[in-house]
């Protein structure tokens, strides 16, 4: 299920080729990298240093779009663009992964990220940024009763097929994965 959904959030990204015009995607990728989203020394929007360049050469990985790089550093996948190896998206997915190594997952995110934006069904996690940062939960609640929900241009996104907290849940292990991106990015560039 979860390469489904990783799939389906990347497929036309990958098959296609990156049409937008550079500047715009610039801009974007500006906004998101001055967040400082990260995992594992990899920035959402930042090119990779000379390190991780050699890293991503090392480890490369299939991708169909020619346009795009894909690799793997341990457990981390990174896609980005070809042109100047700016970070478009990362994620880590986990097979038959117990409850008790999903809760530590979501506990190294938390330390990670902070408070969770978003605790949807205890199977999805949302961590949110505008462009002046962070979107706390209570600000996006109450923005949402507003119906002015906050402008949204980046996330982490966690989701399990096992219920995280639920520990009377029949379901013990599953899968999991996490992913960071910038939606606005990614529908710029596969437009």
């Amino acid at each position: 299920m979860r390469l489904i959904i990783i799939v389906v959030v990347t497929s036309c990204l990958f098959s296609a080729g990156v049409t937008a015009t550079p500047p715009e995607v610039d801009l974007l990728l500006d906004q998101v990298a001055d967040l400082k989203i990260g995992r594992s020394g990899y920035l959402l929007g930042k090119p990779l240093s000379e390190s991780q360049k050699k890293m991503a050469h090392r480890h490369r990985l299939k991708i169909d779009n020619p346009e795009l790089f894909k690799f793997k550093d341990g457990n981390l996948n990174i896609i980005g663009l070809q042109e100047n190896s700016r970070v478009l998206i990362m994620y880590e997915s986990y097979d038959a992964i117990s409850r008790k190594e999903i809760q530590d997952l979501v506990g190294n995110l938390f330390l990670e990220y902070g408070k969770p934006t978003v605790f949807s069904h205890d199977k999805v996690i949302y961590w949110a940024w505008n462009k002046k940062g962070f979107i706390a939960s209570e600000v996006f609640e109450t923005a949402k009763k507003n119906k002015k929900p906050p402008k949204v241009i980046a996330t982490v996104k966690l989701n399990s097929t096992v219920e995280i907290m639920n520990v009377k849940s029949k379901k013990s292990s599953g899968d999991a994965y996490f992913i960071i991106s910038s939606e606005p990015v990614l529908k710029v560039i596969d437009k």
